[in-house]
């Protein structure tokens, strides 16, 4: 059959339209496909601009850690109302024990039976009181274990995301200042592709979480970390090697780091036979035998020293505690504060020791 010019005409223009049409398919195709491969490299593609991908995850740990530290509030001002509670408590004991010690003096000195009938009652009366005050405070002593507990965790719960948010922060801009040729050469392509002109580099939205981060970072990384005080002694909690926490008893007259075999074997830190055996001088006078060795890190509140010297006791000594000593300690200046218990560190610059490297825990 044979076509007309007319019809001839339309045909080719029809064809025209379809080689377009499928020349834009193969565009299309071959630019989401380069934007998948952009994908698998970790790179977000958007209308304006390319970033990595991770930078989703700071901003949904950002949103995080304002409910973490709401909590980290709540469970710090739970804490310091029951401990107002208890040091009420105590000052109640202590003057009905010292009108108790008053009145039996009075006793003492009493010779008619109406003054002695009296004096007695009274005091009765009064050591009810104190037998009620003490059972109260029993349990108010009982909360307060668990209410620090909470406080504790809550608050190493904040500090270790506010940590791992600048590890992934720090992370990406070291990413962004390296990237990859690869990465950039099929950015190039999918410019050509999507006729566009995009970089690959960091969005406004990670600098302003970068600010938000170090907001967070300020307002927890203080320099004084809470202590628990407990006959004359003070405690704090520790990470060692960064995944075992531990409360520890704060020692400025230790030498170094203590722990009691249990616990090295808790932490998977045990000595080996080729660890040295090392003398240690008691605070009674008494000499321990224990092996040293190092920790590869030690954590406590926003300061890490890595390589820490620690004495690990034997066996033996089952109701040793373990014992922050001068092997961390001595890496800042510090200071206990009693009225507040709590333990100020500042860091400071120590030149490092030359000894013979012992294998780290």
């Amino acid at each position: 059959m044979r076509m007309t010019g007319r019809q001839a005409n339309g045909a080719g223009f029809l064809s025209f339209l379809m080689l377009c049409f499928c020349a834009s398919s193969a565009l299309a195709q071959t630019e989401a496909e380069l934007k998948k491969q952009l994908s698998a490299q970790g790179v977000t593609v958007v209308s304006n601009r390319a970033y990595l991908a991770a930078e989703g995850d700071l901003t949904k740990d950002l949103k995080e850690v304002s409910r973490m530290r709401r909590e980290l509030v709540n469970a710090t001002k739970t804490y310091h109302s029951l401990r107002a509670q208890i040091d009420e408590a105590e000052e109640v004991m202590t003057r009905m024990q010292n009108d108790s010690v008053q009145l039996n003096s009075q006793l003492a000195n009493v010779s008619d039976t109406f003054t002695n009938n009296r004096l007695v009652g009274a005091i009765n009366a009064l050591q009810s009181q104190i037998v009620v005050v003490q059972a109260q405070k029993k349990k108010l002593d009982e909360q307060e274990t668990e209410t620090r507990a909470k406080a504790s965790d809550a608050r190493e719960a904040y500090l270790t995301h506010v940590l791992e948010m600048r590890t992934l922060a720090d992370e990406l801009e070291e990413k962004y200042a390296a990237i990859p040729e690869e990465t950039t050469a099929l950015l190039e392509q999918y410019n050509v592709a999507a006729k566009t002109t995009l970089t690959l580099a960091a969005s406004p939205s990670f600098q302003q979480n970068l600010k938000k981060l170090t907001e967070a970072e300020a307002s927890i990384l203080s320099e004084a970390v809470p202590l628990r005080g407990e006959s004359n002694t003070f405690h704090v909690d520790a990470t060692i090697n960064g995944k075992h926490r531990k409360e520890f008893t704060v020692d400025s007259g230790a030498s170094m780091i203590c722990l009691p075999y249990a616990v090295a074997k808790e932490f998977g830190v045990e000595p080996t036979p080729q660890d040295p055996v090392i003398a240690l001088i008691l605070a009674d006078g008494g000499q321990v035998n224990a092996q040293l060795i190092k920790l590869a890190s030690v954590r406590v509140g926003k300061f890490t020293i890595n390589d820490v010297e620690c004495a690990v006791l034997g066996p033996e000594a089952i109701n040793a505690e373990p014992i922050l000593g001068m092997s961390f300690l001595n890496n800042f200046k510090f200071e206990i504060n009693a009225a507040t218990s709590t333990l100020s560190m500042t860091q400071i610059d120590t030149p490092e020791a030359n000894v013979t490297p012992r294998r780290k825990r």
